[in-house]
């Protein structure tokens, strides 16, 4: 076994800094990809079609729509962002707050949380984002047509 050196201690004023630089260039990526988006809705962010299970199968796959909901919540339209992608909109506090807590643990120099998401719960996500993706591309549901992009 060989000796790395020695482990880098994060609560030191060298690991905050570092980690301060780390959250402040993902603050500023994240600024820069959300101005993006309200400036141009959501639409023609790329210069490729956005989804290409639907350019392919005509179908609304589960983020279809989810890049003009976090559009419609630049724009503090709730309504719009539901109406877009309501799955994906859901599910975005939980994915803030699996980014922030780490980041705010790295900015601080404490102890980066660690949490394992269960077999359960990945399970539980598939069959909400299968019923999800089924209901918005059957007309005849009801909500189908509010649920799809």
């Amino acid at each position: 076994m060989t000796d790395t050196g020695p482990v880098p201690d994060h609560r030191s004023a060298g690991g905050r800094a570092r980690g301060l630089v780390v959250v402040g260039v993902g603050a500023g990526s994240l600024a820069a990809v959300l101005a993006r988006l309200h400036a141009t809705r959501g639409y023609d962010v790329l210069p490729v079609s956005l989804c290409p299970v639907h350019a392919v199968t005509g179908f609304w796959c589960p983020v279809c729509g989810s890049l003009r909901a976090v559009a419609s919540l630049t724009r503090l339209d709730v309504a719009g962002a539901l109406s877009s992608n309501l799955l994906v909109t859901a599910l975005l506090p939980l994915l803030a707050l699996s980014v922030l807590g780490p980041a705010a643990a790295s900015a601080t120099g404490r102890p980066v949380p660690t949490f394992a998401v269960g077999n359960r719960t990945w399970v539980v996500l598939g069959v909400a984002f299968g019923i999800f993706t089924v209901w918005r591309n059957l007309p005849g549901l009801p909500l189908s047509g509010w649920l799809a992009p």
